[in-house]
């Protein structure tokens, strides 16, 4: 018999919002704004600096219930808040370093805007990190079990929501005429049960 002693989840489902509104909001600021370089190395796309949530609401309040459903998932309890919020456009060969987001968050999310074809894809490192070491000459096939890294198919309109901790990444975007676009993120749960705030 087989028995499971830990187990990574990450919720995955589809938002109906007018992408092309947003695309026009953060390409404006791009203009203005020389954002930041966080995941993104110097002088790799641009990741914008804190984005103002009130300028997101229709996502927002599409996101909020999935946010509950993913924290039932999870066995997670509290009042979630999106404490931070910031864009991402990766141009030709643009990338983003693995990375997880510590501090003060304890789940992540990414909401894709645009993801032409080759445009870089999302991958997850296993945080058994001891694992290649040891079984690095024994691996039959590359599972869930026995893969150090697993990538996830997405698209335009996907969300992804996960734990803050879990160590991530995006591959080069190999396409020459077309930027990704997302949306990424931290959600800071609240376990105070005498404090009540909306997210």
């Amino acid at each position: 018999m087989n028995i499971n002693l830990f187990s990574v989840s990450f919720y995955k489902t589809e938002l109906n919002i007018d992408n092309n509104k947003i695309i026009k909001y953060l390409k404006d600021l791009k203009k203005k704004d020389n954002g930041r370089n966080v995941s993104n190395p110097k002088g790799t796309g641009w990741q914008s600096n804190q984005l103002d949530l009130k300028n997101f609401l229709d996502m927002h309040d599409q996101i909020k219930p999935h946010i509950t459903k993913c924290m039932q998932n999870m066995s997670l309890k509290g009042n979630p808040n999106i404490t931070a919020l910031w864009a991402n456009v990766n141009g030709y060969k643009d990338y983003n370093e693995v990375h997880a987001h510590y501090g003060n968050a304890q789940l992540s999310l990414i909401y894709y805007l645009k993801t032409p074809k080759d445009c870089g894809k999302l991958f997850f490192e296993n945080p058994c990190t001891s694992m290649d070491a040891s079984w690095v000459n024994c691996k039959k096939n590359f599972t869930e079990y026995t893969s150090s890294r697993m990538t996830v198919d997405i698209k335009e309109g996907d969300l992804l929501i996960f734990p803050a901790w879990l160590l991530h990444g995006v591959g080069p975007n190999l396409n020459k005429k077309e930027d990704r676009i997302s949306i990424a993120s931290n959600i800071y749960i609240d376990t105070n049960e005498n404090y009540s705030r909306n997210s």
